[in-house]
């Protein structure tokens, strides 16, 4: 079944409003492609290595990142999800004409198929610490308390959070990052999709396996340099992981279940 433009779906820039910073030219060639093709674009999270409130999208090297997202949604849907580091953005983002600001995750259908795509930070249920730290900082009071600081304590708190959180990454083990595959199985069987898509873990991966009689896939992205991955939706119903831009190595498909 043929039917409308290929989907691109990324996830984990982390752009930091840097006018030379590597994954800034690589969105922007990807940016510049979903116009051409008039192809809806979906940022699975983490767009912005940080972002404290709506002061944030005046600073000159992260509107001129709206800027370019406006410019793709002039002509096609784009999509951004909250991450795990960019969680406060908000109406801000919302009031550019043509792009939705979504929460966890959001469903999608293409070509007589579903998807599922998500940040994918809750799919390491491993991470106890994390999943509670997560539901402190998306409260309402830590929201709040961001948009109210001045900008340049709001901006030297996320630095020390980022700095902290790094930290405490490094110490811990191999296993908190490690994706539940009960989860990903429970989600498959709960919204029958097709397909999942996550971000977050920056490991580009593919796993393919049957369920209900039903092939399934659940696609993980990478994180972006200079080049960066996307998922591409096809108009042939296909779901492909692929480099962007240009040609590269996509890791070997692993059995799901």
């Amino acid at each position: 079944m043929n039917s409308g433009p290929t989907v691109y779906i990324t996830a984990d820039t982390h752009l930091r409003g840097a006018p030379d910073e590597p994954a800034l030219r690589g969105f922007k060639r990807l940016c510049d492609r979903a116009r051409e093709e008039c192809a809806p674009l979906y940022v699975l999270g983490d767009l912005f290595d940080f972002w404290v409130g709506p002061r944030q999208a005046r600073m000159v090297g992260f509107r001129a990142v709206l800027d370019l997202l406006a410019r793709v949604a002039e002509v096609t849907p784009v999509h951004v999800l909250k991450g795990n580091r960019d969680f406060a953005m908000g109406s801000e983002i919302q009031r550019i004409p043509g792009l939705t600001l979504h929460g966890d995750d959001i469903e999608v259908a293409w070509a007589g198929r579903r998807a599922l795509l998500t940040h994918g930070d809750l799919l390491l249920q491993n991470d106890r610490a994390y999943q509670r730290l997560r539901r402190v900082l998306r409260s309402p009071l830590v929201r709040s308390t961001l948009r109210a600081l001045p900008l340049v304590v709001s901006l030297r708190l996320a630095g020390a959070l980022r700095s902290r959180s790094t930290a405490a990454v490094a110490r811990k083990p191999g296993s908190a990052f490690e994706i539940s595959f009960y989860r990903v199985r429970e989600l498959f069987r709960q919204g029958g999709h097709d397909v999942i898509v996550s971000g977050h873990v920056h490991r580009p991966s593919i796993h393919t396996g049957d369920l209900s009689g039903r092939p399934r896939v659940f696609l993980t992205l990478g994180a972006w340099g200079v080049r960066g991955w996307v998922v591409c939706l096809r108009p042939d119903g296909q779901a492909r992981l692929e480099r962007f831009p240009g040609s590269g190595t996509v890791p070997q498909e692993q059995p799901l279940f």
